[in-house]
């Protein structure tokens, strides 16, 4: 039994005092022009493409857009973004198959699951912060196709048949089915244990962890989406958090190793496990890469993310930056 996963938490609220030195005028002056930016960019169906110059939908990244206007409190219909993330939420329940239970476009088709799984969080928040009954079927379709996704290891992969599991994927899923269940929708406890069970299998000796249970290597990226998924699950008081906690310090506050590729995925999960671990960790953490964030944003308000895009650069950039506010469910400790 997993406890903390039981808990229903409604609506977060926005930061306190404790984090409101964090949001400098500087900041908010930055997340407004990445929103801007990206509001600016939406297709007319409310969807987004992976970057400006390709706008061909993308599913994932138009449900990272959709957390990023949540996670400034711009809920659909409501603020000066509100018309953008009601069609954002149109775009994602659009894109879900009614036989299946799968969100994805044919952009989204070859591995399906990492877009699924950020559809079904960005449902289950938009869900969670609006009570909207409208959303409520297609959110229990969609945690319906990753509760049948599950496989042997107890984890997840690239398609919902898949066989084997890796660490990414299933940190997704977790994520999905925590904030779900935040929602109020109901997710088997035996799923959630065998989903722990895979992540604390894939834990290497030196506290890190690794893509798979039976192969790879000691990762920064993969170490924080692990602790991400071990506060989902409830098991935030586990010693492997510590443990994991410990071999991420060389990387913060000092920098002394060099983080290389997919920046922005790290610290994605980075910010949130730092923040739902408390204490210190997260404004030490935060200071140094919100700087180093808005020190990369481009004159007309974007966020890049070589070899990715500048549209699913700026949606993560601004669930980074805007942590602090507190709107979103999923970041309640």
């Amino acid at each position: 039994m997993i406890p903390g996963f039981l808990v229903v938490v409604m609506c977060a609220q926005p930061a306190g005092d404790s984090l409101g030195p964090l949001l400098t005028p500087e900041l908010r002056t930055g997340v407004d022009r990445g929103l801007g930016f990206l509001v600016e960019k939406q297709n007319r169906d409310g969807s987004f493409g992976i970057d400006s110059r390709d706008r061909d939908t993308h599913i994932g990244v138009t449900a990272l857009a959709g957390i990023a206007l949540l996670a400034g409190g711009y809920v659909p219909g409501s603020g000066p973004f509100g018309v953008e993330s009601r069609r954002t939420i149109q775009s994602v329940v659009g894109a879900l198959d009614a036989k299946t239970g799968l969100i994805a476009t044919e952009r989204t088709l070859s591995q399906p699951m990492y877009s699924h799984a950020f559809a079904t969080l960005y449902l289950a928040e938009a869900y969670g912060m609006t009570g909207e009954e409208d959303l409520g079927p297609p959110l229990r379709r969609a945690v319906d196709l990753i509760v049948s996704s599950q496989n042997a290891e107890g984890g997840w992969r690239y398609y919902p048949g898949s066989r084997d599991a890796d660490l990414s994927v299933t940190a997704c899923q977790i994520a999905a089915l925590r904030a779900a269940r935040n929602a109020g929708v109901a997710v088997p406890i035996d799923v959630i244990e065998r989903a722990a069970s895979y992540v604390i299998r894939c834990r290497n000796d030196d506290g890190s962890f690794r893509y798979q249970v039976d192969r790879g290597h000691s990762s920064f990226h993969l170490t924080v989406a692990a602790l991400t998924a071990l506060y989902g699950l409830g098991l935030g008081e586990r010693p492997e958090v510590e443990a994991a906690f410990g071999f991420l310090a060389p990387y913060f506050p000092a920098g002394q190793k060099r983080l290389s590729g997919h920046f922005l995925y790290g610290q994605y999960y980075a910010m949130q496990a730092a923040y739902l671990h408390g204490g210190d960790t997260f404004p030490i953490w935060y200071v140094r890469v919100r700087d180093r964030l808005l020190g990369l944003q481009r004159k007309d308000g974007a966020f890049d993310e070589p070899a990715v895009g500048d549209l699913y650069g700026t949606a993560m950039a601004l669930i980074i930056l805007q942590i602090p506010d507190h709107f979103l469910p999923i970041l309640t400790r």
